[in-house]
């Protein structure tokens, strides 16, 4: 799933809480610089895609099929939750000297009152020399669908956008991600 900026400058969610989604302002995953995916800890009914993100761990392998069916293969090298008012814009969305991920979602506590996760999990990933040529399917395919960074069910898919981004460099791809834990 393709994610734009929305009219006020604020980053598109995926409509739904199963499908993470690339942005489009970032390079494609496995290209220089930081590759964002986003997507929902949960639904008011059903866990989101990245509901269990928070758990992943440095030196954890992170699986993302590219739209030609290739794998770029990511290492997690940081963990990290911020207040969405702390949300570290330049970290997310600068520049980067080599090929990197994020994978943001919402977390920390729940305000019911609005109806919004106050906090953002953002998991920080580097290319991993594995990345040339990993094919999805075959035996090149990643161990077991056990290995997923989702499932589990919190409160609503409505919430704020993952920080601001600067302005959008539309470029196509379609990307999914897997961990492997």
């Amino acid at each position: 799933m393709r994610l734009r900026l929305t009219p006020s400058g604020a980053l598109q969610v995926p409509a739904i809480a199963s499908v993470a989604g690339w942005y489009t302002g970032s390079p494609r995953p496995g290209a220089v610089g930081a590759s964002v995916i986003v997507g929902h800890i949960d639904s008011e009914t059903a866990p989101g895609v990245f509901y269990r993100l928070d758990l992943l761990r440095p030196g954890r392998l992170v699986y993302v099929r590219r739209s030609d069916g290739s794998l770029a293969v990511f290492r997690v090298t940081a963990v990290r939750s911020y207040l969405k008012a702390d949300f570290p814009t330049l970290a997310v969305y600068g520049p980067t000297p080599n090929a990197q991920l994020r994978l943001i979602t919402c977390g920390g506590s729940f305000d019911f009152e609005t109806g919004h996760y106050l906090s953002n999990v953002i998991v920080y990933a580097v290319l991993t020399p594995r990345a040339a040529g990993a094919r999805y399917g075959g035996h090149h395919r990643p161990a077991s669908p056990r290995h997923r960074a989702s499932s589990a069910s919190r409160r609503n898919s409505r919430g704020k956008h993952p920080g601001q981004a600067p302005a959008a460099r539309p470029s196509p791809a379609r990307s999914a991600t897997r961990a492997r834990r």
